[in-house]
């Protein structure tokens, strides 16, 4: 209750109390995120997105990007969306949905709800729930592609992402970005010769069991000891943050070679809203 005023916490569970009779499974959950948002507390809320909440999901991936959402990845069924940017999502438009979805998503800033809206975007029984869509079982969305012609896609939700999902722009021309690589991996790292740099991903503060971090270290300072580096780069911009131990011996290994060797190896940290 450091902002959040007690007697309106107790107003809000009062309400939500009485609608529950009357109120799905998912409005009751959603009104809950609702509630706990209210305390303007990233580290105090209810995320919407674990599985445990049963809530069915669109076949797209959102970005927010500075001029809009826009779909950046896609079931194959509905290619023609990628790259598309969102113009209104059941009966409300891109930002009227934002605006309803932003309050229930515990943040202290703004960077944290554009981090989190796209992912909630996806979700059919919370568009229902916010009653930005009618029906949770398919939900409209009208896109505007890249030649600024508008068209129509009525997607159906299911229980997860479907197993066929395609990327803007498309796999298929044979280049994936770093970022988007082994993004099932904790952390992973590699060594791009051509331009002398090592590339280390670190995506979640939590340790692999097949691969324990103080030992991935030593593997990449193996790799850093024996190859000219003239850039060290950490790419944290995914990684919403945990136990900030984990990632010690890394620290620890470089301020070691630092302070034997000094270093003529120059250090970037790519971060973004995560």
């Amino acid at each position: 209750f450091f902002q959040l005023k007690r007697e309106d916490f107790d107003r809000a569970v009062d309400q939500l109390s009485r609608a529950i009779p009357d109120s799905s499974d998912a409005e009751i959950i959603t009104g809950m995120a609702r509630i706990v948002a209210l305390a303007g507390d990233g580290h105090t809320s209810l995320p919407l997105t674990q599985q445990a909440a049963g809530f069915r999901r669109l076949p797209f991936v959102f970005y927010w990007y500075e001029d809009g959402v826009f779909v950046t990845q896609a079931a194959s069924a509905y290619k023609r969306a990628l790259g598309a940017r969102v113009i209104q999502i059941g009966d409300k438009d891109a930002q009227q949905a934002l605006l309803l979805i932003a309050s229930v998503i515990a943040h202290e800033n703004d960077a944290w709800v554009r981090h989190n809206a796209p992912g909630y975007l996806a979700l059919a029984d919370l568009l229902q729930a916010l009653k930005i869509a009618p029906n949770a079982a398919a939900v409209r969305l009208v896109l505007q592609d890249r030649a600024g012609s508008r068209f129509e896609i009525e997607a159906p939700s299911a229980a997860g992402l479907a197993g066929d999902m395609v990327a803007a722009p498309d796999r298929s021309n044979g280049f994936t970005p770093l970022y988007r690589r082994s993004t099932d991996q904790n952390y992973w790292f590699t060594y791009l010769a051509s331009a002398r740099t090592l590339y280390f991903r670190y995506n979640r503060c939590q340790e692999m069991p097949a691969l324990p971090f103080a030992r991935f270290a030593d593997q990449l300072f193996a790799e850093f000891d024996a190859k000219p580096v003239d850039r060290l780069v950490v790419d944290f911009r995914d990684n919403g943050g945990g136990n900030s131990q984990v990632i010690r011996p890394f620290f620890d290994g470089l301020r070691n070679r630092l302070a034997r060797f000094g270093s003529p190896t120059r250090f970037y940290a790519i971060i973004g809203r995560g």
